[in-house]
């Protein structure tokens, strides 16, 4: 009996045996000979663990003692749950994962690249028969904190398409950041509602510039952001901010930098984030990844053959292979390409 499931499967192969034609085949070749599909146990199945380039895991969900595991950044849906192996990271990344050793010695063919993002990210170069660029989640800004990311060129681009559709368009970054300050300024009391690794690190590079020295006492820093502020104090000192200095009085601070862990109902809230959230009074689009604009801006750059999208809207491959008429696959086709059809078509 033919279910939907099945006619959606079999529709999926259609497209993608279609979009195959139009990927040249010294990069299906190249993919197919360098690339594997990595897999762990438990009790019951296998789970899907990532993709490898040779012996380099690909931001897996769990470490491996024969594989060394790139891992892009420290939050938490990047970081390896569980398993035994090396880490390829910045040093301030490995701080977060809690797990294996560093690899001090890179193979001569990788680099890591700013990623800009959040502190520590990086993204993954590799240079081989085709030059290869795995972002992570990237930005092309950067902070007192980190480095903007810079394209690279890349025969096959793995991208971070979070924002991979043409209605995500977001306004001059300087700009709101002035609009964020302006607001903080005119409420005097207020909850500042964002996560709790990069963007609340970020918005007190904003307040020091802005208050200048000492702005740390009418501070207050949830719980779970303070942790964090506080791995990367090193960092913070460098751009002038005390990391011990923060008030630990709440009903005292005039800003409140939380993650929902605390909330005053007494304040005005603002949200900042790249999506919009219904729980502020104000919401400022501040982002850690690029808009749509950014996206065509920087593969322009880095001038791919093959774009592949990590994870984005539904379509994000779509999108960016229309506008930039460049062949490109989601990562779940990849997977497909790997697995089922990569040696029935090439």
């Amino acid at each position: 009996m033919i279910t939907a499931n099945m006619l959606s499967v079999e529709r999926t192969i259609r497209e993608l045996k279609q979009k195959i034609k139009n990927i040249d085949l010294d990069v299906l070749r190249f993919l197919r000979d360098n690339f594997t599909i990595d897999y762990y146990p438990n009790d019951t199945c296998i789970h899907f663990n990532g993709i490898a380039y040779k012996n380099v895991l690909l931001e897996p969900q769990r470490l491996k003692m024969d594989f060394i595991s790139f891992v892009s950044h420290a939050h938490s849906d990047h970081l390896p749950t569980g398993g035994h192996g090396s880490i390829l990271s910045s040093e301030v990344t490995w701080r977060f994962s809690k797990r294996g050793p560093l690899i001090k010695d890179i193979p001569d063919n990788i680099e890591l690249l700013p990623a800009g993002h959040v502190p520590g990210a990086t993204m993954l170069y590799i240079e081989d028969e085709l030059n290869v660029l795995y972002t992570g989640d990237f930005s092309l800004h950067d902070t007192s904190l980190f480095m903007a990311a810079e394209p690279r060129k890349a025969d096959i681009v793995f991208l971070d398409a979070t924002y991979g559709a043409p209605d995500y368009t977001f306004p001059e970054r300087e700009e709101e950041k002035t609009r964020l300050l302006e607001a903080i300024d005119y409420f005097e009391r207020v909850n500042v509602l964002t996560y709790t690794f990069g963007k609340p690190q970020e918005i007190l590079t904003y307040l020091r510039e802005h208050y200048g020295k000492g702005f740390e006492e009418d501070v207050y820093l949830s719980r779970s952001i303070f942790k964090k502020t506080y791995i990367i104090g090193d960092l913070m000192r460098s751009a002038g901010i005390d990391v011990y200095s923060f008030s630990q009085n709440p009903k005292r601070a005039s800003i409140m930098i939380t993650n929902r862990a605390i909330l005053d109902p007494t304040r005005v809230t603002i949200t900042v984030s790249g999506f919009w959230r219904a729980e502020g009074d104000y919401h400022f689009y501040l982002s850690s990844h690029e808009d749509y604009n950014g996206l065509l801006e920087f593969l322009r750059k880095c001038e791919p053959r093959l774009i592949v999208t990590l994870w984005g809207p539904e379509g994000s491959e779509r999108n960016l292979s229309r506008d930039l008429e460049i062949p490109a696959l989601s990562f779940n086709e990849l997977i497909a390409l790997l697995t089922v059809l990569r040696y029935p078509l090439i």
